[in-house]
């Protein structure tokens, strides 16, 4: 009786963890369709935005003098 239990649990905690971690749609299939001028817009701004923080600024880290501040500025001013 408790081996039958102990079995039950052990199914049940399987079935909970894979419904718990399953997706719950499908994946996107087939070419994407085109970009809005919107969309379009944002791309370059975010690319713009990326190019400026990893190449201008580059590595953020206490041994660089200067530059967490620096992107934390850039960032402030995007966002106003």
């Amino acid at each position: 009786m408790a081996l039958a239990a102990i079995a039950l649990a052990l199914i049940a905690g399987a079935i909970w963890l894979l419904r718990m971690t399953e997706m719950p749609l499908k994946s996107y299939g087939g070419p994407l369709p085109p970009l809005t001028s919107q969309q379009s817009e944002q791309h370059d701004h975010l690319s713009s935005d990326i190019k400026y923080l990893s190449v201008s600024i580059g590595e953020r880290s206490l041994e660089q003098a200067g530059s967490l501040e620096k992107a934390a500025a850039f960032i402030r001013e995007n966002l106003k």
